[in-house]
């Protein structure tokens, strides 16, 4: 899977990295909304993961405007 790892503060988003990755996703991390945005505009993504500190709402609104489907 593809998977966007957004982690706004940092505190988890390499962690999260290596336990997918060591399970055969290939993941990209992101700690700002506009540019995860962007890079779902431009990737294809299968899964999105928020890390504890959760998401802007104007990201959380383009996710489900977007991408309804995505989990």
């Amino acid at each position: 899977m593809n998977i966007l790892t957004f982690d706004p503060d940092g505190s988890l988003g390499a962690l999260v990295r290596a336990s997918l990755i060591a399970a055969g996703h290939r993941v990209s991390v992101e700690s700002n909304a506009t540019t995860a945005e962007l890079k779902l505009e431009t990737a294809l993504f299968d899964c999105v993961v928020a890390c504890t500190s959760g998401m802007p709402e104007s990201l959380a609104t383009y996710l489900e405007t977007e991408w309804p489907v995505l989990p």
